[in-house]
């Protein structure tokens, strides 16, 4: 996604925001994707049940972790019934009021080049055990440089950002597959079961046995099945 001399790359979960009249492009992967839009009236905020401490906040990108709200968001769109405008309308104040208080990782200009490629490799190696000083070395710079300006450009540190990736990966295999708990675990990078369970707990809001239930998708069945 393209905006002015800022370019993100969104995998799955990913929320994104944009400020009113703000231009961009987006590009889809060969894979496909499956987004959902959703246009706020600032003037909503006046009389909203959730405060925004401050909406300006919202005016660059931010790709904070993924939330429980919304998947309910897409979950309430499926229903479709005579309550589901109010229940849209309710999810989406509840869901900014909590990310207002969320530090998210925010995009201001093209980072460094070396920065840029310390990020790559988390975003293609997320699974794997990275140290400060291996990304470092990798990157070209001292490993106190890249934790300084790495939490300076995306707003959090670099254990932080592997800990939302992995956290990504598994939000969409439990939401797309029956794979056991504990492989979804070993494939995102997780040291055991427990620890994925306690730090997916923290970001989403839920254990996974529990967000699964709520948003596993089932495949379709065809007219002839």
């Amino acid at each position: 996604m393209d905006w002015g001399r800022t370019r993100l790359t969104c995998g799955p979960a990913s929320l994104i925001f944009h400020a009113p009249g703000q231009v961009y492009s987006a590009r889809t992967s060969d894979a496909g994707s499956l987004c959902l839009t959703v246009d706020v009236d600032p003037a909503a905020f006046e009389s909203a049940s959730y405060p925004i401490h401050d909406f300006e906040r919202f005016d660059v990108a931010r790709r904070p972790p993924p939330h429980w709200l919304a998947f309910q968001l897409r979950r309430e769109l499926d229903i479709a019934d005579d309550l589901s405008a109010i229940s849209v309308a309710d999810i989406v104040f509840a869901l900014l009021a909590e990310l207002d208080d969320r530090p998210g990782l925010e995009a201001r200009g093209a980072p460094a080049p070396w920065l840029a490629r310390v990020r790559e490799q988390i975003d293609d190696e997320f699974y794997r055990h990275h140290t400060l000083v291996s990304l470092a070395r990798m990157a070209g710079v001292h490993h106190v440089h890249l934790a300084r300006d790495f939490r300076r450009r995306f707003g959090c540190t670099v254990g932080h950002y592997i800990r939302q990736r992995r956290v990504e990966f598994a939000c969409h295999r439990l939401t797309t597959s029956q794979n056991p708990l504990s492989e979804i675990a070993f494939d995102a990078g997780f040291a055991d079961q427990s620890h994925f369970t306690n730090t997916f707990r923290q970001l989403v809001g839920m254990p996974p046995g529990v967000f699964r239930a709520r948003f596993f998708a089932y495949p379709q069945r065809s007219p002839s099945q």
